[in-house]
């Protein structure tokens, strides 16, 4: 607490809230800026199936009381049952070799990627396309990718489970996106860019 002065919730409720890792401000309305935690599971193992890792990333960064957050976690809950985890290490991008973070001028989907909920049942394919291309131009203009990356639609997930088997829905309720389209996707830059490169609904966790 002493080191989250800072982040007292504006309810009065003497709680505290990081506004970059729980992607709210003190008055509870979400961020829309994309510059706050994404939470990154990966499997980098030999059976890509277990997950091994859980990076957490911000291009806002860390001060001392995210620092303390992370470093304090000792277990995180999964389903009914519970983890014991412990923090790897700190840094930025480039002191770590989890592929995610690149460098790389082709990127393919790891996970599918989840479209708007206005895209409809008809041509959804293409408006699905259309509608990553427009995320990944005002994702490269935001974070300073050198230029805009071809964008090319493949017919299943290049690597890893189906993309049917991925869970595309938040487990606490709010806008599911169950019924918004989804699909993988390749993206080719002019040159390397270091990730991760996140896109599309939930793509912050």
């Amino acid at each position: 607490p002493d080191r989250a002065a800072g982040f007292a919730r504006a309810d009065g409720s003497g709680r505290f809230a990081s506004p970059v890792l729980s992607g709210k401000d003190a008055a509870g309305a979400v961020r829309t800026d994309h510059r706050h935690a994404h939470y990154l599971p990966t499997a980098e193992g030999p059976d890509p199936r277990r997950v091994t890792h859980l990076t957490v990333w911000a291009a806002d960064g860390f001060g001392p009381a995210e620092e303390a957050a992370l470093t304090g976690l000792r277990t995180v809950g999964v389903g009914d049952g519970r983890l014991a985890v412990r923090l790897v290490g700190l840094g930025r991008p480039a002191d770590f070799t989890a592929p995610l973070f690149g460098p790389s001028a082709v990127w393919e989907s790891a996970t599918p990627v989840v479209g708007p909920a206005h895209v409809g049942r008809s041509g959804r394919e293409r408006y699905l396309a259309k509608a990553v291309r427009r995320e990944v131009r005002r994702l490269a203009e935001a974070w300073g990718w050198p230029g805009v990356p071809e964008v090319e639609r493949v017919s299943e997930m290049p690597s890893g489970p189906r993309a049917v088997e991925y869970r595309r829905s938040r487990s606490r309720g709010g806008p599911s996106g169950w019924g918004r389209p989804a699909g993988a996707f390749y993206l080719t830059f002019p040159q390397a860019v270091s990730g991760p490169v996140c896109v599309g609904y939930g793509s912050h966790f």
